[in-house]
């Protein structure tokens, strides 16, 4: 038991210093769930760290995505440290009209664009009925996995 204390005091101190290096306006990275992207998509959304929420196990942060600010606040080991050049989606952002949005919403607007586009056709997707290619995005693998030969697809 003294033990399992000892190591329960050093996880916890090592993720207090990891927050302590998080401050309002950093760019930090969150997965994006499998489930929510193709094999072709980002697997990181970059996002700002808004502000700081303490809690009484550890702290969390409420982010601000490129499409609005996330609806629940994300504990200390879900954010990737991203360094360099902040996007400029993320540099443009008006902070006070920004609407609440989910993760797997943010998530499916930044790795397709525009996530209810995707189709089933049974052509080759050539004509303005595809759905895709009437919101002007390529087919992806989510579309029409049994057909090849697309003519919609990005080469």
């Amino acid at each position: 038991m003294k033990s399992q204390h000892k190591r329960q005091k050093t996880y916890d101190e090592l993720v207090k210093r990891i927050a302590d290096s998080y401050h309002n306006g950093d760019l930090v990275g969150v997965s994006i769930n499998k489930v929510d992207r193709t094999n072709c998509d980002p697997k990181i959304m970059p996002c700002l760290i808004e502000k700081r929420l303490e809690n009484k196990n550890a702290p969390t942060f409420s982010l601000v995505s490129p499409y609005g600010r996330l609806s629940v606040p994300f504990p200390v080991h879900q954010l990737i440290p991203m360094a360099g050049v902040k996007p400029t989606e993320l540099t443009d952002l008006d902070f006070e009209n920004l609407q609440t949005i989910t993760l797997v919403q943010a998530s499916k607007l930044f790795a397709r664009g525009n996530p209810a586009a995707t189709c089933d056709c049974k052509t080759r997707c050539v004509k303005r009925t595809c759905p895709c290619r009437r919101a002007s995005i390529a087919c992806s693998t989510k579309c029409h996995a049994r057909l090849g030969k697309c003519l919609n697809m990005e080469e």
